[in-house]
C-alpha cells in the first residue's frame, strides 16, 4: 500500500492526476497515502474533483507559482493531518476554512506567499498546534486572530512580513517557549504593548528589523524573567541596553547584532547567569568592549565567552 507520494519538478503539470483523490459517489478507496509532497510544479493551478485521503498526515506544497487556492473540498476529509507546509506559491491568496479545524495538526509552515494578505477571521482554533512559522509573506497585513487561544503552541516565528502593523488582540499564545518577531518593518505597536511579560514559559526571544523606538531596551517588566536566550538584531535606533536586562536572572545567552547606534551596556551589570555574549556589527559598542582597554571590559570580563564579530576575546 502506497504511503508516501512525492510529485517533484513537473514543470508543465497543470493538474494533479485524478487517481490522487477519491470520490464519495464512486466509493473509490485506493488512495491511502499518509505523506503527500507536491514540489517544484510551477504550472500547477488545478486539483481534480474529490478529496485527499483521510489517512493523510503530512502535506507539503512548494514552488507551485500558478496555484491561487486550495479547494475546500480537497482537504475536508483529511482530519488526520499533523503537518502542513506551504511555500513559494506566489499567487496563493487564501487557505481553506476547513484547515483550521484539524484536531491533530501540530505544525503549520507558511513561507513566501506574497499574495496572501490575511488569515480567516476565525483565526487558528487548533489547540494541538505546537509550531507556527510564517515567513516572507510580504503583503500579509495581519496575523491570525485568537492566537492567545493556542494553548499548546510552543514555537512561533514571524519573519519577513513587512506589512504587519499590529498583533492580534489578546496577545501571543500563553505557553510559548520560543518567539521570533523579525523583519516586520511597518510594525506600529509599541514593544510595551506586546504583553510579553504574560508569557511565563518564554525561554527564547528574537526581535528586530523594525523601526520602533526601542530605546531603552528592554523597558522594565516588558519581558519575562524566564528568558534563557535573547537575541536583539537590526534595530537602527537602539542606543543602550537598560537596567531591565539585569532582571533576567536566568539569561544565559545574549546576542546583539546589527545595531549601529548602540553604545551602552547596563550600568548595573549583566544578568548573573549570563555565559555567552555575542556582539556583531555594533561598532560603537564593540570599541568599548575590547580586551582590558574598553570601558565595559570590567562588566564583561568574567563571562566564559565574549564574541565580537565572530572573534572570541
Amino acid at each position: 500500500m502506497l504511503k508516501n507520494l512525492a510529485i517533484l519538478g513537473c514543470e508543465s503539470l497543470e493538474s494533479l492526476p485524478k487517481g490522487l483523490v477519491h470520490y464519495d459517489n464512486s466509493r473509490i478507496t485506493t488512495c491511502h497515502h499518509e505523506d503527500l509532497e507536491i514540489l517544484g510544479c510551477p504550472s500547477l493551478c488545478l486539483f481534480p474533483p474529490g478529496e485527499l485521503p483521510a489517512a493523510l498526515t503530512q502535506l507539503e506544497i512548494w514552488d507551485c507559482k500558478q496555484l491561487e487556492c486550495i479547494p475546500e473540498r480537497l482537504l475536508q476529509n483529511s482530519r488526520s493531518l499533523e503537518f502542513i507546509r506551504i511555500g513559494n506559491c506566489k499567487k496563493l491568496k487564501a487557505f481553506p476554512q476547513c484547515m483550521y479545524s484539524f484536531e491533530d495538526l501540530t505544525e503549520l509552515h507558511v513561507n513566501q506567499c506574497p499574495s496572501l494578505q490575511s488569515f480567516p477571521e476565525s483565526g487558528l482554533p487548533i489547540r494541538t498546534l505546537r509550531t507556527v512559522l510564517i515567513s516572507n509573506c510580504v503583503n500579509l497585513k495581519s496575523l491570525p486572530n485568537k492566537m492567545h487561544d493556542l494553548t499548546s503552541l510552543q514555537y512561533l516565528t514571524i519573519f519577513g512580513c513587512p506589512s504587519v502593523k499590529y498583533f492580534p488582540e489578546g496577545g501571543f499564545p500563553p505557553n510559548v517557549l520560543s518567539l521570533s518577531i523579525w523583519g516586520c518593518k511597518q510594525l506600529k505597536q509599541p514593544f510595551a504593548e506586546w504583553c510579553l511579560n504574560k508569557l511565563t514559559s518564554l525561554e527564547d526571544l528574537n526581535v528586530g528589523d523594525f523601526d520602533l523606538d526601542m530605546t531603552p531596551f528592554p523597558e522594565d517588566s516588558t519581558i519575562p524573567r524566564t528568558l534563557v536566550h535573547l537575541r536583539v538584531q537590526s534595530l537602527p535606533n537602539l542606543r543602550f541596553l537598560s537596567k531591565g536586562l539585569h532582571n533576567l536572572i536566568f539569561l544565559e545567552v545574549l546576542d546583539v547584532w546589527d545595531c549601529p547606534k548602540l553604545q551602552f551596556l547596563p550600568k548595573d551589570g549583566l544578568p548573573i547567569m549570563l555565559g555567552v555574549l555575542h556582539i556583531r556589527n555594533c561598532p560603537l559598542l564593540e570599541n568599548q568592549c575590547l580586551d582590558e582597554k574598553g570601558a565595559f571590559w570590567p562588566i564583561i570580563s568574567h563571562l566564559p565567552l565574549v564574541r565580537i564579530d565572530y572573534v572570541d576575546i
